[in-house]
């Protein structure tokens, strides 16, 4: 999940998507919101939506499931033989 989100800084989202396809939906999450919440801290008030408990819990549940399900399909591929876990595991370089 780091190597995605290494690519992803770097502004190589392809790349980050094939390493790890949920940790590339986590890093554009993680940008999303720290856009919103310095919005939201500079005007002093809630950008577009206030924070919700429930949003928040159904995000976060989501995200686990597909984080789950990215492993998963790691596994199998593993197990199966035939194709590799992941297609690059090289260092973002710049």
């Amino acid at each position: 999940m780091t190597t995605a989100w290494a690519h992803l800084a770097q502004g190589h989202p392809v790349q980050a998507f094939q390493v790890h396809a949920s940790g590339t939906l986590l890093g554009v999450l993680a940008l999303a919101w720290a856009v919103w919440a310095l919005i939201s801290a500079t005007t002093g008030k809630w950008f577009l939506l206030r924070p919700n408990q429930t949003v928040l819990f159904w995000l976060a549940v989501g995200l686990l499931s597909l984080v789950l399900v990215d492993w998963q399909v790691r596994l199998f591929r593993r197990a199966e033989g035939g194709l590799p876990a992941a297609p690059s595991q090289t260092t973002v370089r710049d």
